[in-house]
């Protein structure tokens, strides 16, 4: 995320080596993540959210729908948002992406 957010600054619209390279493991690390039993953990869910606000800072709308779309798939999955009632740091995180990104 630090060296998207370097490109960002920099104005380099191209990513650079390292911000694919850890792009590429942070994708790699869910994949693992989504294939085992923590796949609706709080851990896979982060994951995703950083995911998504990569695709914001890279301006890639594609990219931050899908994530979006996992993200509500991990919600619905667990039992609906009042499930995360008793982590309100992670509530909150995901009503930032959702509010944030999803057109009214």
């Amino acid at each position: 995320m630090m060296a998207t957010t370097a490109d960002y600054y920099y104005g380099t619209r191209d990513n650079s080596a390292i911000a694919l390279h850890h792009l590429d493991q942070t994708v790699s690390s869910l994949k693992r993540l989504l294939e085992g039993p923590e796949a609706t953990s709080d851990t896979t869910l982060s994951c995703v959210i950083s995911l998504t606000l990569q695709g914001q800072v890279r301006e890639e709308p594609w990219d931050v729908n899908l994530h979006l779309d996992g993200m509500q798939r991990i919600i619905e999955l667990r039992g609906g948002l009042p499930v995360f009632d008793n982590n309100p740091a992670l509530m909150q995180k995901v009503h930032r992406q959702v509010f944030s990104n999803r057109p009214s």
